[in-house]
């Protein structure tokens, strides 16, 4: 009899001990893949002004491009240029360098090359990084700007 009232006791117990736990939530997960189907510039478009690669181009081989960005992206005249596949995997790495006056948060107008040669064909993004010498310890979230492209070989 005893054996039944302890049994039944620590049955009542671990239902209330398991039933009182919520289920952790789920922290939403980030997307697998960039948004691709986007016509316009993703990230700081507040601070874009022209790239002469137009949003959803097909681009291939080397291409000189220029631009315009403005708030302050450029460290010593430079500003980096990233090209990126639609996952966010970096694919290269450049930089632009300015063509004006690049000591102010106005409007400067830079040149780069970009290197499409034998990289993945699909979609993808030019990324136009903020360079900040402190690498963001300044407390200051590093500004970007993506251009959507498409890659072709």
């Amino acid at each position: 009899m005893y054996l039944i009232v302890i049994t039944l006791f620590i049955v009542l117990v671990g239902l209330m001990v398991t039933g009182s736990k919520k289920p952790k939530e789920k922290m939403p997960e980030a997307p697998a893949t960039l948004p691709t189907n986007l016509p316009q510039v993703l990230g700081d478009k507040d601070n874009f002004v022209s790239f002469s690669i137009t949003p959803r181009s097909e681009v291939t081989g080397k291409i000189a491009a220029t631009g315009v960005i403005k708030g302050g992206y450029f460290f010593e005249g430079n500003v980096i240029i990233k090209i990126i596949d639609a996952t966010g995997k970096e694919l290269r790495t450049t930089n632009g360098t300015a063509t004006s006056d690049w000591m102010t948060i106005g409007p400067v107008t830079f040149k780069t090359t970009l290197d499409f040669t034998d990289l993945p064909s699909g979609p993808g993004y030019v990324k136009i990084i903020q360079d900040d010498p402190s690498g963001g310890e300044s407390g200051k979230p590093i500004k970007e700007i993506l251009v959507p492209v498409i890659i072709n070989k």
